[in-house]
């Protein structure tokens, strides 16, 4: 994915794509925000998921390996 920014593009990585995810799954779920919150990064998720039309995200997000754990 290219992101352009003021002129300048920057490569993102899939895992930095896949971490970005998995933050807004925690968002969506974490019981410290509310339903506003939780429902703006539901909304995001859904996004992702209409544009490559997964059914499964959550799954896909709980079985790829996390680097970070």
């Amino acid at each position: 994915m290219v992101i352009t920014l003021k002129g300048t593009a920057k490569m993102l990585s899939p895992e930095h794509i896949l971490n970005t995810l998995r933050n807004w799954r925690l968002e969506m779920n974490s019981p410290y925000n509310d339903g506003w919150v939780q429902e703006e990064y539901r909304e995001r998720i859904s996004k992702v998921e209409a544009f490559f039309e997964v059914k499964h995200l959550d799954e896909a997000l709980s079985s790829s390996q996390d680097p970070n754990g």
